[in-house]
């Protein structure tokens, strides 16, 4: 029996992310990483990989010039993705790209383009896609466990960490809208933001989005840097029940049999609040991003179009950028108009 060859990955950048994606393709064995870079030798030097670890170079354009690298993992700053990116599809190599995908449904959407020109595979970092409690909160979702779903509610809340180069909205939006889009399966018409700046003008610390899908579902989304707690849960509200997810919980996801129903239509309405119980749903121990990884290895293997794809990063982007215009102007009603 003939084995396969494994695939083999360069990274670029070991910042703040960068470390835990290179340490879990490193250690997952479905994948060799042959070469690394930053601009810092210190930062791959206190990863303490050894002799066994990849090659480390400060010009990632070594990774590029490599016929035997198959892909490479961009963990740099957001503002220089789209022109890596770039230049990596261009050399012929699949694409892993850290959110925010790039900084413009543009940017993104030429990006798309390339890739599908070359036949090369794009995967953007939407990390809680992979989580699975949120994968079988969706699977319950499409099974019809709660029925016609009326809204969904998402609240991602902590003390910090603050940025000083971008607001809440694009540190922590990119999760949450994926998140929404994911569960709600529906294409996504118009969006409402509102939030406020209290300790950096113009860099709001806080902020409030509505979502309107087509059908009517609605996605509401809290998103904080000043709270006194860390929270972190998704809602699911249908016609037969209700989800909840509970990234913190020791129990994460439950299904609640809990619904309201209109017993008459009459001027004095009567309504049934029926409550069969509440069970939970048993999810997989498998890290989001040990999932993430192998995902994105095996799209290459494929060639098929990863959960979290070059699509999904441009629909994320347009819904973001509407966002971001709704808050900027006080929280008007923003179309999302065009194509994805």
């Amino acid at each position: 029996m003939t084995r396969k060859r494994k695939i083999v990955l360069g990274q670029i950048g070991l910042g703040s992310w960068g470390p835990n994606l290179l340490r879990n393709f490193i250690t997952g064995g479905a994948c060799e990483v042959r070469l690394v870079c930053d601009l810092k030798k210190s930062n791959y030097s206190k990863l303490g990989l050894g002799k066994n670890g990849p090659a480390f170079t400060e010009d990632y354009r070594d990774i590029l010039l490599d016929p035997a690298i198959d892909g490479v993992v961009v963990a740099t700053p957001s503002e220089t993705h789209y022109g890596i990116g770039r230049e990596v599809l261009r050399a012929g190599k699949h694409l892993f790209v850290e959110k925010p995908f790039v900084l413009s449904s543009r940017e993104a959407r030429s990006l798309v383009n390339l890739s599908r020109k070359v036949d090369r595979v794009i995967m953007v970092g939407h990390l809680l896609m992979y989580h699975p409690g949120v994968q079988a909160l969706a699977r319950l979702v499409r099974q019809d466990k709660v029925g016609k779903v009326f809204f969904i509610g998402i609240r991602r809340r902590n003390l910090g960490r603050l940025q000083s180069d971008c607001s809440v909205l694009w540190d922590l939006g990119p999760h949450d809208i994926s998140i929404a889009l994911m569960v709600v399966g529906r294409k996504p018409v118009r969006v409402v933001t509102t939030g406020q700046s209290y300790l950096q003008p113009e860099v709001p610390e806080v902020a409030f989005t509505t979502i309107t899908f087509e059908g009517g579902i609605q996605a509401h989304i809290e998103e904080s840097w000043l709270a006194p707690e860390r929270e972190r849960e998704l809602v699911v509200v249908g016609e037969k029940g209700m989800l909840v997810f509970d990234e913190l919980s020791a129990a994460p996801l439950k299904l609640f049999k809990k619904s309201v129903r209109l017993r008459r239509r009459t001027e004095v309405k009567e309504f049934d609040y029926l409550d069969g119980g509440t069970d939970p749903v048993e999810v997989a121990t498998e890290q989001p991003l040990e999932a993430e990884c192998r995902h994105f290895l095996e799209c290459i293997r494929t060639g098929r179009e990863p959960i979290s794809g070059g699509a999904n990063g441009l629909e994320v982007l347009r819904v973001l950028e509407a966002a971001d215009r709704s808050l900027r102007h006080g929280g008007r009603v923003t179309a999302l108009r065009g194509r994805a």
